[in-house]
Protein backbone atom coordinates (compact mmCIF):
# COMPACT_ATOMS: atom_id res chain seq x y z
CA UNK A 1 0.00 0.00 0.00
CA UNK A 2 1.15 3.12 -0.83
CA UNK A 3 0.28 6.68 1.31
CA UNK A 4 1.88 9.98 0.26
CA UNK A 5 2.86 12.54 3.24
CA UNK A 6 2.65 16.56 3.53
CA UNK A 7 5.66 16.89 1.12
CA UNK A 8 4.47 14.50 -2.04
CA UNK A 9 6.48 11.81 -1.43
CA UNK A 10 5.75 8.24 -1.53
CA UNK A 11 5.92 6.10 1.18
CA UNK A 12 5.00 2.51 1.67
CA UNK A 13 3.00 1.02 4.39
CA UNK A 14 5.82 -1.44 5.18
CA UNK A 15 8.28 1.71 5.31
CA UNK A 16 5.77 3.05 8.24
CA UNK A 17 5.28 0.05 10.10
CA UNK A 18 8.38 -1.51 9.77
CA UNK A 19 9.17 -5.21 8.44
CA UNK A 20 6.68 -7.70 7.78
CA UNK A 21 8.09 -10.73 7.66
CA UNK A 22 8.60 -10.87 3.73
CA UNK A 23 11.62 -11.58 1.90
CA UNK A 24 13.24 -8.26 0.05
CA UNK A 25 11.55 -10.16 -3.45
CA UNK A 26 7.68 -9.93 -2.49
CA UNK A 27 8.72 -6.25 -0.84
CA UNK A 28 10.03 -5.30 -4.31
CA UNK A 29 6.41 -6.98 -6.00
CA UNK A 30 4.64 -5.36 -4.03
CA UNK A 31 6.23 -1.85 -4.68
CA UNK A 32 6.18 -2.31 -8.12
CA UNK A 33 2.28 -3.39 -7.56
CA UNK A 34 2.39 -6.91 -8.44
CA UNK A 35 -0.17 -9.49 -6.45
CA UNK A 36 0.01 -9.12 -2.24
CA UNK A 37 0.02 -12.42 -0.79
CA UNK A 38 -2.31 -11.35 2.88
CA UNK A 39 -1.04 -14.69 4.61
CA UNK A 40 2.60 -13.63 4.32
CA UNK A 41 4.86 -14.49 7.76
CA UNK A 42 1.73 -16.31 8.86
CA UNK A 43 3.81 -19.63 8.32
CA UNK A 44 6.64 -18.14 11.04
CA UNK A 45 4.68 -18.54 13.97
CA UNK A 46 4.97 -22.30 14.71
CA UNK A 47 2.59 -22.67 17.84
CA UNK A 48 -0.41 -21.46 19.57
CA UNK A 49 1.73 -20.94 22.88
CA UNK A 50 4.12 -17.94 20.56
CA UNK A 51 0.18 -15.86 19.81
CA UNK A 52 -0.96 -16.34 24.01
CA UNK A 53 2.74 -15.21 24.76
CA UNK A 54 2.99 -12.22 23.29
CA UNK A 55 2.33 -8.99 25.23
CA UNK A 56 -1.20 -8.29 22.72
CA UNK A 57 -3.15 -11.42 23.98
CA UNK A 58 -4.84 -12.05 27.42
CA UNK A 59 -2.69 -14.69 29.72
CA UNK A 60 -4.25 -17.60 31.23
CA UNK A 61 -4.60 -15.55 34.84
CA UNK A 62 -6.87 -13.14 33.11
CA UNK A 63 -9.19 -15.27 31.54
CA UNK A 64 -9.33 -17.32 34.68
CA UNK A 65 -10.32 -14.07 36.71
CA UNK A 66 -13.02 -13.30 33.93
CA UNK A 67 -14.30 -17.04 34.26
CA UNK A 68 -14.83 -16.57 38.28
CA UNK A 69 -16.15 -13.48 37.51
CA UNK A 70 -18.89 -15.11 35.15
CA UNK A 71 -19.53 -18.12 37.18
CA UNK A 72 -19.81 -15.65 40.66
CA UNK A 73 -22.38 -13.94 38.27
CA UNK A 74 -24.06 -16.71 37.03
CA UNK A 75 -24.56 -18.36 40.63
CA UNK A 76 -26.04 -14.94 42.20
CA UNK A 77 -28.34 -14.94 38.90
CA UNK A 78 -28.92 -18.61 39.47
CA UNK A 79 -29.77 -17.59 43.11
CA UNK A 80 -32.18 -14.94 42.61
CA UNK A 81 -33.78 -17.14 39.96
CA UNK A 82 -34.66 -19.84 42.53
CA UNK A 83 -35.34 -17.03 45.05
CA UNK A 84 -38.16 -15.49 42.40
CA UNK A 85 -39.21 -19.15 41.82
CA UNK A 86 -40.25 -19.71 45.36
CA UNK A 87 -42.14 -16.19 46.04
CA UNK A 88 -43.91 -17.32 42.70
CA UNK A 89 -44.61 -20.28 43.80
CA UNK A 90 -46.02 -18.74 47.00
CA UNK A 91 -47.70 -15.87 45.37
CA UNK A 92 -49.66 -19.33 43.03
CA UNK A 93 -50.43 -20.95 46.46
CA UNK A 94 -51.95 -17.57 47.85
CA UNK A 95 -53.61 -17.38 44.48
CA UNK A 96 -55.28 -20.62 44.43
CA UNK A 97 -56.43 -20.08 48.65
CA UNK A 98 -57.80 -16.55 47.54
CA UNK A 99 -59.82 -18.46 44.61
CA UNK A 100 -61.41 -21.33 46.88
CA UNK A 101 -61.96 -18.27 49.39
CA UNK A 102 -63.95 -16.19 46.61
CA UNK A 103 -65.76 -19.53 45.55
CA UNK A 104 -66.90 -19.88 49.03
CA UNK A 105 -67.78 -16.18 49.71
CA UNK A 106 -69.99 -16.57 46.00
CA UNK A 107 -71.82 -19.93 47.43
CA UNK A 108 -72.45 -18.31 50.63
CA UNK A 109 -73.48 -14.83 49.02
CA UNK A 110 -75.40 -17.03 46.47
CA UNK A 111 -77.28 -18.56 49.47
CA UNK A 112 -78.04 -16.05 51.60
CA UNK A 113 -79.58 -13.95 48.55
CA UNK A 114 -82.10 -16.63 47.97
CA UNK A 115 -82.57 -17.27 52.12
CA UNK A 116 -83.29 -13.17 51.94
CA UNK A 117 -85.43 -13.51 49.02
CA UNK A 118 -87.52 -16.13 50.31
CA UNK A 119 -87.77 -13.85 53.90
CA UNK A 120 -89.09 -10.74 52.01
CA UNK A 121 -91.36 -12.69 50.46
CA UNK A 122 -92.79 -14.41 53.21
CA UNK A 123 -92.50 -11.02 55.56
CA UNK A 124 -94.71 -9.65 51.85
CA UNK A 125 -97.23 -12.38 52.60
CA UNK A 126 -97.46 -11.80 56.79
CA UNK A 127 -98.32 -8.31 56.53
CA UNK A 128 -100.71 -8.95 53.18
CA UNK A 129 -102.47 -11.79 55.51
CA UNK A 130 -102.48 -9.15 58.39
CA UNK A 131 -104.39 -6.25 56.35
CA UNK A 132 -106.34 -8.61 55.72
CA UNK A 133 -107.50 -9.67 58.93
CA UNK A 134 -107.07 -6.24 60.42
CA UNK A 135 -109.51 -5.09 57.76
CA UNK A 136 -111.93 -7.86 58.39
CA UNK A 137 -112.25 -7.35 61.89
CA UNK A 138 -112.52 -3.88 61.79
CA UNK A 139 -115.65 -4.79 59.18
CA UNK A 140 -116.91 -6.90 61.77
CA UNK A 141 -116.52 -4.43 65.01
CA UNK A 142 -118.51 -1.78 62.83
CA UNK A 143 -121.07 -4.35 62.14
CA UNK A 144 -121.15 -5.50 65.89
CA UNK A 145 -121.54 -1.47 66.76
CA UNK A 146 -124.34 -1.22 64.34
CA UNK A 147 -126.08 -4.03 65.80
CA UNK A 148 -125.97 -2.96 69.36
CA UNK A 149 -126.99 0.81 68.14
CA UNK A 150 -130.01 -0.90 66.41
CA UNK A 151 -130.90 -2.83 70.01
CA UNK A 152 -130.54 0.20 71.74
CA UNK A 153 -132.55 2.53 69.38
CA UNK A 154 -135.39 -0.53 69.64
CA UNK A 155 -135.07 -0.11 73.07
CA UNK A 156 -134.73 3.48 73.75
CA UNK A 157 -138.70 3.81 74.22
CA UNK A 158 -137.55 1.96 77.57
CA UNK A 159 -133.82 2.89 78.42
CA UNK A 160 -133.75 1.25 81.54
CA UNK A 161 -134.19 -1.77 79.52
CA UNK A 162 -131.98 -1.66 77.35
CA UNK A 163 -129.43 -0.55 80.44
CA UNK A 164 -130.59 -3.78 82.08
CA UNK A 165 -129.84 -5.85 78.86
CA UNK A 166 -126.35 -4.88 78.69
CA UNK A 167 -125.74 -5.70 82.44
CA UNK A 168 -127.68 -9.10 82.22
CA UNK A 169 -125.17 -10.16 79.43
CA UNK A 170 -128.00 -10.57 76.86
CA UNK A 171 -126.46 -7.89 74.22
CA UNK A 172 -123.23 -9.24 75.03
CA UNK A 173 -123.79 -12.97 74.56
CA UNK A 174 -125.28 -11.56 71.09
CA UNK A 175 -122.01 -9.74 70.36
CA UNK A 176 -119.76 -12.35 71.33
CA UNK A 177 -121.59 -15.18 68.85
CA UNK A 178 -121.56 -12.60 66.05
CA UNK A 179 -117.39 -12.45 66.98
CA UNK A 180 -117.02 -15.85 66.46
CA UNK A 181 -119.17 -16.12 63.25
Amino acid sequence: MMATNNGGDATFFTDLYGASGMDNEEEEDIKDGNSVDIYAGLDSLSSVSEISSKPGTPSRNILDLYEEILTEEGTAKEASHNDLQQKLEKCQKQIKELMRKMTEMQTQNSGLQNENLVLKKNISALIKTARVEITRKSEEINHLHQRIHVEVNRVSVYPSVAIALLETGSLQLQIHGALLD
